[in-house]
């Protein structure tokens, strides 16, 4: 019997690093990124501050006032830095878990885009 992966859209990225774990005889990928994940998620980011930013009246002003933007941004760099700051395989953040397989690549890859141009 084939065992066979099938990744849809984030699962599509996910995929690849599953079957590095357990291997399968096949993987079937569906809508995918068409550009590097660490692009998509700078792009993302950025979508999500200019939308949190256009919020107009008391909303806008509330989150102009807790700097909404600037926390958005904070948490992403918190997250890079627990990453590539750390050598075992799993890391806690902020009281989760999260496996340094995938994660560290994409936040290499953030790190790269932002920091070393």
């Amino acid at each position: 019997m084939n065992n066979f992966l099938l990744g849809h859209s984030e699962g599509s990225i996910i995929t690849p690093f599953v079957n590095e774990k357990v291997p399968v005889d096949g993987m079937i990928l569906l809508a995918g990124t068409a550009e590097p994940l660490a692009e998509t998620m700078t792009w993302q980011r950025e979508e999500m501050i200019k939308d949190v930013r256009s919020v107009k009246g008391f909303q806008g002003w509330l989150i102009r006032l807790l700097k909404v933007d600037e926390k958005i941004t904070k948490m992403n760099d918190d997250l890079t830095n627990a990453v590539l700051g750390s050598d075992e395989r799993v890391i806690k953040h902020k009281g989760k878990k999260l496996t340094r397989n995938g994660i560290e690549s994409i936040c290499n890859l953030t790190y790269q885009n932002r920091y070393k141009k």
